[in-house]
C-alpha cells in the first residue's frame, strides 16, 4: 500500500542517516555530506515542504548537516542550516529546548572556528547556564561545553580558568552512567595537554598526551586509576618521536589532534625534523577525512 511505501522510504532516509552520523564520527567528512544529502532528499520527498517545515526528523537532518559543514570549511552555509534547524526546534520544543540549545552551539562553534573566541565565550556561557538549569551539570552534552568553553578560554591566554573547566569536564565524562564517546575525552586531554605546554609544564602536557596515546591504542583499561609516568623533558622527546600510530580510518579526527600536539610539544624542544613527521601525518589525515586527492607531500 501507498502508507507502506512511506513508511519504507522514512526507514531508508533514518538508516541512511546512521549511516551519515558514523562517516561524521570517523572524520570522513565528505562521505558524510553525501549521505546527509541523500537523507535530506527523501525526507523532502516524503515530507513536502509544508510538513517539513515543522518536522523534528527535518531539524535533527539540518542540525547534523550543519555540524558537518563545519569542518568541511563551509561556514555560512553551515551558519544557514544551524538557524533552519533552531527555527523547527523553537516552534515545535521552545524556545529553551535542547535542540534549540544544541544549535546555538553549532553557531558557537562557527565563531570559535573563525577565531572570535570572546563571542564565542560569551555564548557558550549562556547556554551552559541555561542547560545546566533546565537539565543537568552531569551530562556528555554539559561536560562538551565546557570543554569548548575552555579551548575559547585557552585561546584567550586564561590558562588557570581553562585547566579548571577542562578538568571539570573530565571528572564529569569520567562519572557518566553511560559509556563516554572517547572523542570527547580525547579533547578534553589534548585541550589539557596544550594548556599546560603553554605554561612551560611538560611533565603534565605529556602525562594528557601519553594518555590519548594509550587510548586510541586501546590499551586504558585502568588508565583513569594509573597515570602515565612523569618523563623528562629529554625522555619524553624520544618516546613521542618514536612512538607512531595507524591511521585508522574511524579515528581520523582524534589521530590527527594528536598528532598536531605532538607536534607543538617536539617544536618546544626543538626536535624539528620529528615535529615536521608528525604535522605531515597530520595534514595528509585532514585531506582524507575531507575527502580530497593529495598527489605529493
Amino acid at each position: 500500500s501507498n502508507v507502506v511505501f512511506v513508511l519504507d522510504d522514512m526507514a531508508v532516509a533514518a538508516n541512511t542517516f546512521i549511516e551519515a552520523n558514523t562517516l561524521h564520527s570517523k572524520g570522513r567528512f565528505a562521505e558524510a555530506d553525501e549521505k546527509y544529502n541523500d537523507v535530506f532528499i527523501a525526507q523532502m520527498t516524503v515530507l513536502g515542504a509544508e510538513q517539513a517545515s515543522n518536522s523534528l526528523v527535518i531539524a535533527e537532518t539540518l542540525y547534523a548537516k550543519a555540524l558537518n559543514c563545519c569542518y568541511l570549511g563551509e561556514m555560512e552555509f553551515s551558519q544557514f542550516l544551524f538557524n533552519q534547524s533552531i527555527a523547527i526546534f523553537r516552534k515545535q520544543q521552545g524556545s529553551d529546548s535542547e535542540g534549540v540549545l544544541k544549535g546555538f552551539l553549532g553557531l558557537t562553534s562557527i565563531l570559535s572556528w573563525q577565531g572570535l573566541y570572546e563571542e564565542a565565550n560569551s555564548m557558550r556561557t549562556r547556554v551552559l547556564a541555561v542547560y545546566i538549569q533546565k537539565f543537568t551539570e552531569h551530562s556528555e552534552i554539559a561536560a562538551r561545553l565546557k570543554i569548548d568553553i575552555a579551548y575559547d578560554l585557552f585561546k584567550l591566554g586564561k590558562y588557570d580558568k581553562a585547566v579548571r573547566l577542562a578538568k571539570e569536564a573530565l571528572h564529569s565524562l569520567t562519572h557518566l552512567t553511560s559509556p563516554c564517546p572517547y572523542e570527547h575525552l580525547v579533547a578534553a586531554r589534548l585541550l589539557l595537554a596544550h594548556v599546560y605546554l603553554a605554561q612551560g609544564d611538560f611533565p603534565h602536557s605529556r602525562e594528557h598526551i601519553d594518555f590519548v596515546q594509550n587510548l586510541l591504542e586501546g590499551q586504558t583499561a585502568d588508565a583513569e586509576h594509573h597515570p602515565a609516568a612523569v618523563h623528562t623533558p629529554a625522555a619524553a622527546t624520544t618516546a613521542l618521536a618514536a612512538s607512531p600510530l595507524p591511521a585508522k580510518d574511524d579515528m581520523l579526527l582524534a589521530l590527527c589532534s594528536l598528532l598536531e600536539c605532538k607536534a607543538e610539544f617536539l617544536l618546544v624542544h626543538s626536535k624539528f625534523f620529528e615535529a615536521q613527521k608528525s604535522i605531515t601525518r597530520a595534514f595528509k589525515m585532514k585531506i582524507k577525512a575531507l575527502g580530497l586527492s593529495l598527489i605529493h607531500i
